[in-house]
């Protein structure tokens, strides 16, 4: 059972994301300054060749960065003869991720239109379903029901959401995704240089519309104007949950009734205690992020210390799982579990921790455990991290 929280902290919207009344993500704000997702009629300011780097001016002041090697079929906007990037060249590029630190927005031509039940991709072609879409069958059926809309100059993937969509409602989102395309690359055709021809919904209406639809309970808003915009929103483009929002008027406040900026403060914390007794530190920086696995109390008492580490790592993986997404971490996470000599136990808690990581909704996969027995995951970076984000906000 899911539920989304909306509040306003200061001047900026804060979402908590609840599954079975456990927070499993918070995400904040700042409506103001969101291009993520932005399409951009960019103009190529330099070429660095050593690394494949193109630097690209996607609005009229900054520059973000583009990797040539990962670009499919670039559409230039200036007459051309050759798909060889070169200084001055107009070329459609789209906001993948933000600036984090001392890194540059990152760019690509590959870019994306999202529905809610699935995903137009340039630079592709064929069909697809979202590999957390596990049913045969219902593989089968999206596949073949979106595959008379494919074209030659984009790929249509099935989202996590068409699983309890009715066919209709997924064909009219396909036909919306391919229409919103197209007037994209008409409309950049008659642009300048530094125009967004394509601007994403605000995100927190991508965090609506992203939610997985199924057993969603409710959508909770506090802020009577951004109830109304959701509202609206949802009323326009996601019929099935519109029924679903409700506005929070009560004179005890919305943020101490679900003691959200408790939750918001355990989040930035370095420890988080295990139930056992036993405790992670989680340590952020600037290459990686460290996570630590202790005993703590757990050990006390214990006349079977390797049983007792083994269960302490399985509750551990619970927790991994559960911060990785609440925080916002991505990027090298390296763990440190607890040591265990036996390679079957080692082998159920890497079975057991890569099963919970595969139901985060960003791309998260456990890579192999080291010689030194630490445990190596990535996860896609899309956005900094919680602690940056709430970080810059208090400076």
């Amino acid at each position: 059972m899911k539920r989304l929280i909306f509040t306003r902290r200061n001047d900026d919207i804060i979402s908590y994301t609840f599954d079975n009344d456990t927070p499993v993500e918070i995400n904040l704000y700042n409506e103001e300054s969101n291009i993520l997702g932005n399409i951009y009629v960019g103009v190529v300011d330099n070429i660095v060749k050593n690394i494949d780097a193109v630097f690209v001016r996607y609005d009229k002041v900054n520059p973000g960065y583009l990797s040539a090697t990962d670009c499919r079929s670039p559409i230039f906007l200036n007459r051309k003869n050759t798909d060889k990037f070169c200084t001055g060249d107009l070329v459609l590029v789209q906001v993948q991720k933000e600036a984090m630190k001392l890194k540059k927005v990152s760019l690509t031509c590959n870019f994306e239109i999202t529905g809610q039940y699935c995903v137009l991709m340039h630079g592709k072609k064929g069909v697809n379903v979202s590999s957390k879409i596990k049913d045969k069958e219902k593989r089968e059926h999206l596949l073949e029901l979106i595959k008379p809309f494919c074209e030659d100059e984009f790929a249509i993937i099935a989202r996590t959401n068409a699983t309890s969509a009715i066919d209709e409602d997924i064909i009219n989102d396909v036909k919306e995704c391919i229409r919103r395309y197209k007037s994209v690359i008409d409309t950049a055709m008659h642009a300048k240089s530094g125009t967004c021809v394509y601007e994403s919904e605000p995100a927190c209406m991508a965090a609506v519309k992203n939610i997985n639809t199924a057993g969603l309970k409710e959508i909770v808003v506090d802020d009577k104007n951004l109830y109304d915009s959701i509202c609206s929103y949802a009323t326009a483009n996601l019929k099935d949950i519109a029924d679903k929002i409700r506005f929070y008027d009560d004179e005890y406040p919305l943020c101490k009734l679900y003691n959200l900026e408790k939750i918001l403060q355990d989040a930035l914390r370095k420890h988080v205690w295990l139930k056992s007794g036993g405790f992670l530190v989680i340590e952020p920086t600037e290459a990686l992020t460290v996570i630590d696995v202790n005993t703590g109390k757990a050990i006390k008492g214990k006349k079977q210390p390797m049983e007792t580490f083994h269960k302490i790592n399985l509750e551990a993986c619970d927790q991994i799982a559960r911060q990785i997404r609440l925080r916002n971490l991505s990027g090298i996470i390296i763990v440190d579990f607890i040591d265990v000599d036996d390679d079957e136990m080692k082998d159920q808690m890497m079975s057991y921790l890569s099963r919970l990581l595969s139901k985060d909704p960003i791309k998260t996969t456990v890579i192999d455990i080291t010689k030194l027995n630490l445990v190596e995951i990535t996860r896609k970076k899309i956005k900094a991290p919680l602690h940056e984000v709430v970080g810059k906000k208090c400076e």
